[in-house]
């Protein structure tokens, strides 16, 4: 049988499920980097997440015997992909199973922006009702969204958003036939003037780092409201604070920072007009099923055990 290890908390039917046809180790995310590396030659697959143990370069040296790895989520930043080809490793990740789960979260940012329901939920919770304001909130019907990264997420962000009346466009360089799409591709000089709101769904690359900057958020319409559900790093969260301290922008919703866990004394935490979710995008325990079985399905059949 096939050796594979699980160092984080799979989702429990998958763990059964692949161990019908293998055998495992599941470290449930009591494992660091440092004792996982001298292990690492044991195993056929490994199945991860990317919490207490890293696929990078070190450890696809160490791992000898590896010939596949499977990745439980969408974004692969924390994988030595390139690594992993030269060496003839399979490579997947979750495909489409995270793509509702993901999209309908920035819908729920982009309603708390566009309503104040944070807001309005503290002051009613704290017995300040007659404070309510109209003013700052807006019905989602009639603004503009765009979409940055126009894959599975952005597009299923785009049919929820149309639900709402909301007018769609997106900035996706890598569509190979924009014919194919029923949105609008525009240039990314096109579009940040043009939304009310902007969200971000494509993956941290070397191209896409630090893709907002203080010259992209300057560009964005004034009173516009910023949405990343990406990854950090592809928001210059410095320029994100001073445009919002300068009133550039309205407010922001973050699911992902620059460095994870958020530090303490984080400074657009302390921002009234930022809200922050603990990257929980996928973070659905239907989704977390859905995930788990799509990639043991992916590593047991790249080995050959089913």
């Amino acid at each position: 049988m096939k050796n594979i290890a699980i160092p984080y908390a799979i989702y429990p039917e998958a763990l059964d499920y692949i161990r019908e046809y293998a055998k495992v180790d599941c470290f449930q995310d009591q494992i660091t980097q440092e004792e996982f590396l001298p292990i690492a030659d044991r195993y056929d697959a490994i199945i991860n997440r990317g919490f207490s143990v890293r696929l990078n370069k070190e450890l696809i040296d160490k791992a000898a015997n590896l010939k596949v790895i499977g990745v439980c989520k969408v974004g692969l930043d924390d994988v030595a992909v390139d690594e992993a080809k030269k060496r003839g490793i399979q490579v997947f990740n979750c495909g489409p199973c995270s793509a509702n789960a993901v999209a309908e979260l920035t819908m729920l940012h982009l309603l708390n922006l566009s309503r104040n329901f944070m807001k309005n939920l503290n002051l009613a919770h704290c017995g300040r009702w007659k404070e309510k304001s109209p003013f700052g909130s807006f019905e989602l019907s009639g603004r503009t969204l765009g979409i940055i990264g126009f894959g599975q997420v952005g597009r299923r962000v785009a049919e929820l958003a149309r639900c709402f009346q909301m007018d769609v466009l997106a900035y996706d360089p890598w569509i190979a036939d924009q014919k194919k799409v029923d949105i609008p591709i525009v240039s990314l000089e096109e579009l940040l003037p043009r939304c009310d709101y902007i969200t971000i769904h494509c993956p941290l690359t070397e191209q896409t780092r630090g893709m907002f900057d203080s010259v992209t958020i300057n560009k964005m319409k004034k009173g516009a409201c910023l949405i990343n559900m990406g990854r950090g790093g592809i928001v210059d969260e410095e320029a994100l604070y001073h445009a919002l301290l300068q009133n550039q922008l309205a407010g922001a919703g973050l699911d992902v920072l620059s460095n994870e866990p958020m530090e303490k004394g984080y400074k657009l935490s302390e921002l009234d007009c930022v809200y922050i979710t603990p990257h929980v995008g996928d973070a659905a325990e239907n989704t977390q099923r859905r995930i788990a079985m799509y990639v043991a399905n992916q590593v047991l059949k790249a080995l050959g055990c089913i």
